[in-house]
C-alpha cells in the first residue's frame, strides 16, 4: 500500500535481477529471500519484526552470504548493520553469528567493511567479549585500508589508555607502527605516553619507543621529552629507565638538540638541588652515560 516503499522495492529486485538472471524465473524461496534482505536494508521496519531473536539474525546472515554478490553496496551496510543490536546492548556476539561476520567480512569490499568494524569497535569499548573483539581486528588489520587502520587505532588507543588488554594492543601498534599515517602515528604514542607509569608495560612502551625513536619526527621527539622530563623527578624506577634510555639515545641527536637536552636536565637537576633532596645529580653521576658530563 506504500506506493514510494513498493517502487523501491522493485529497484532492489530489479538490480539483482540484473546481476543474476536465473532469478528473473519466479521462485517462492527467492522471492521471500530477496524480500527479507531489502525489509533489513530498507529502513523501514522495525528490527523487532525482521529480526526479533539471535536466530533471525544468523537466518538473516546465510541468506545475505548466498545473495551478496548481487546487491549494492549501501544496502550490504544497512544488512549487515544488523549487529548493531549487541553493541547497543553491550553484549556479546553469539558465537554462531560472530564465526559468520568474520567469514563474510574477509571478503567484503571497504566501505561495508567500515561499516561492521564501526559496530566491533563500538563493542569493545565495553566488557563484552573484548579479547575476541580484539583477534578479529589484528587478523584483519593487514588488510585494511589505510583510512580504516586509523580509525582502528585511534579507537584501539582508547581502550589502551582504559587499562584494557593493552599487551595485546602494543603488540599491535608496534608491528606495524611504522606503516600508520603520521596523524595516527602521534595519537598511538600519545596514548603509550600517558600510559607510560602503570608497571605491568613500562618496559614495553620503552621498548616501543626505542624501536622506532630514530624514526620520530621533531614534534614526536618533542612529545616523549615531555613526558620524560615531567616523570624524572619521581624518583622511582622509571626515573633511571628513562635516564638510561636518554644517555642511550644522546648521540643520535644533533647538536642543537642535545643543548636543549643538557638545559633541560641541568634546569631538573638544580630545580631538585633546591629542595635539598639532591637524588637527580646523584643518579645522574651513578648511572655514568653522557649526561654524567652535565654534572661535572
Amino acid at each position: 500500500t506504500d506506493d514510494k516503499l513498493r517502487e523501491k522495492f522493485h529497484g532492489f529486485y530489479d538490480h539483482i535481477v540484473s546481476q543474476n538472471t536465473k532469478l528473473s524465473t519466479l521462485d517462492i524461496k527467492d522471492f521471500t529471500n530477496v524480500v527479507l534482505l531489502f525489509r533489513q536494508s530498507c529502513g523501514k521496519y522495525d528490527e523487532k519484526f525482521v529480526i526479533p531473536e539471535d536466530k533471525d539474525v544468523l537466518n538473516l546472515l546465510n541468506v545475505y552470504d548466498s545473495y551478496k554478490q548481487y546487491l549494492k553496496e549501501k544496502d550490504k551496510c544497512e544488512i549487515l548493520n544488523c549487529i548493531q543490536r549487541y553493541a547497543k546492548a553491550r553484549i556479546i556476539i553469539p558465537p554462531q553469528i560472530f564465526a559468520k561476520i568474520s567469514k563474510i567480512y574477509q571478503g567484503e569490499e571497504p566501505k561495508v567493511k567500515t561499516s561492521v568494524m564501526a559496530n566491533i569497535l563500538e563493542l569493545i569499548h565495553t566488557d563484552a567479549m573484548r579479547e575476541k573483539l580484539f583477534s578479529f581486528i589484528k587478523s584483519n588489520y593487514s588488510k585494511e585500508t589505510q583510512k580504516n587502520r586509523s580509525i582502528i587505532s585511534e579507537d584501539l588507543s582508547r581502550v589502551f589508555y582504559g587499562g584494557f588488554i593493552q599487551s595485546q594492543i602494543l603488540g599491535l601498534f608496534s608491528q606495524y607502527f611504522e606503516d600508520e599515517t603520521p596523524q595516527t602515528k602521534t595519537i598511538i604514542l600519545e596514548r603509550l605516553l600517558l600510559a607510560i607509569r602503570t608497571q605491568s608495560i613500562q618496559d614495553k612502551i620503552l621498548e616501543f619507543l626505542d624501536k622506532y625513536y630514530e624514526a620520530f619526527t621533531p614534534n614526536q621527539k618533542e612529545r616523549v621529552y615531555k613526558t620524560f622530563y615531567e616523570m624524572i623527578p619521581e624518583n622511582d624506577n622509571l626515573t633511571k629507565k628513562i635516564l638510561n634510555f636518554i644517555n642511550n639515545h644522546f648521540d643520535l641527536e644533533g647538536n642543537s638538540y642535545k643543548k636543549k637536552i643538557d638545559a633541560s636536565i641541568t634546569e631538573l637537576i638544580e630545580i631538585d638541588d633546591k629542595k635539598k633532596t639532591r637524588f637527580l645529580c646523584d643518579l645522574v653521576i651513578s648511572l655514568k652515560g653522557r649526561l654524567e658530563g652535565i654534572v661535572i
